[in-house]
């Protein structure tokens, strides 16, 4: 924040993009202040247009917000009008807007699920999907870009998963859990693509393998999955972080 905040006062960045950056910095740190940053930009002119697309990123993080609060209804709302605001001229232009736009597609899924609204959440889900494949097949010769798919494509399906066992629908937890386990071996296979979340992928998806399994009877696979999920480098990491032995 303190680079940001220098960064503006030298003209080198506009406010909307050093609120986009404030913001972005909070979100898993405050999510009060993050969501103060979100309404004051959100109400603030649009002049530019680097303006226009930090304003989008902006919404895009916001509907997120009120996902991770549970402000279901709100976040549908947001999401909902997001989407429908912009053209695919505008969100083609860089993969930056194309992800913004997939995390409000995103949201608007998961928030359909958990208010119990599962046949509109999961045509959302497979937009989603459908969304990353054709935003792929257009960046080719993107490495960056091809790299950020293949990491959204696991987060968002284990993201689907986890509501779906929230909400306890199992089939549906079963289907993307099951999705998430294809996609992690492919982040695996890949060489290029960033592993800096794949611990964490592998920690969500084994846990819920576990709880699914048991439920459904088949306890040595259960067992199995739980292994897994003890054996986590990620659940170490959270259990020395809570001072447990």
């Amino acid at each position: 924040p303190r680079t940001v905040d220098s960064l503006m006062a030298q003209g080198e960045i506009s406010q909307m993009c050093a609120d986009f950056y404030n913001m972005s910095y909070n979100m898993s740190r405050d999510v009060s202040r993050s969501s103060v940053i979100a309404d004051s930009a959100l109400a603030r002119p649009v002049v530019t247009e680097q303006d226009r697309i930090y304003h989008f990123l902006i919404a895009a993080n916001n509907s997120e917000l009120d996902y991770a609060s549970r402000h279901y209804e709100s976040g549908l709302r947001r999401a909902q009008q997001l989407v429908n605001s912009v053209d695919t001229s505008f969100i083609n232009r860089h993969y930056l807007l194309q992800t913004g736009y997939l995390l409000a597609y995103n949201n608007l899924a998961l928030c359909y699920i958990l208010l119990e609204r599962s046949a509109e959440g999961e045509k959302y889900m497979q937009h989603v999907m459908s969304l990353i494949d054709q935003f792929e097949k257009t960046s080719v010769n993107d490495s960056v870009a091809q790299h950020n798919w293949e990491v959204k494509r696991t987060q968002f399906a284990v993201a689907a998963m986890i509501s779906y066992c929230n909400m306890h629908q199992w089939d549906g937890a079963e289907a993307w859990m099951n999705r998430a386990e294809k996609y992690l071996q492919n982040m695996a296979d890949n060489p290029r693509v960033d592993k800096a979340h794949y611990p964490l992928f592998c920690y969500q998806v084994s846990c819920v393998k576990a709880y699914i399994l048991e439920k459904a009877g088949h306890h040595q696979e259960a067992a199995q999955a739980y292994d897994e999920f003890m054996m986590n480098p990620f659940f170490h990491t959270l259990r020395k972080n809570k001072g447990f032995k």
